[in-house]
């Protein structure tokens, strides 16, 4: 395994097993990520080949993944955004 993962002999013979798992961890974290990547890119793809002429829909509409951000409630976005509120107030007034 770690011969695929361009280490020579001398340095798999020498590495401890604390360094070799943190090298195992670290592969795994690429290689999800690259899996990742490749995913989004086919889902991106398919909602432009299904949306061809409509806005608005984006690829996380129509597939998600276990990776995506759970949707926020109106009232979990409203507590997180309490500044903004008062500051568009604030400009609708001054119109």
């Amino acid at each position: 395994m770690a011969y695929a993962w361009g280490w020579e002999e001398d340095k798999f013979l020498n590495s401890s097993i604390d360094f070799f798992t943190k090298t195992y961890k670290g592969k795994k974290l690429i290689e999800f990520d690259s899996l990742k990547i490749q995913y989004e890119v086919a889902r991106y793809t398919a909602t432009r080949v299904l949306t061809v002429h409509r806005k608005g829909a984006l690829p996380a509409d129509w597939w998600r993944f276990p990776w995506d951000a759970k949707p926020k409630t109106r009232a979990e976005w409203l507590e997180e955004n309490k500044e903004l509120i008062d500051i568009w107030d604030k400009l609708d007034k001054a119109k």
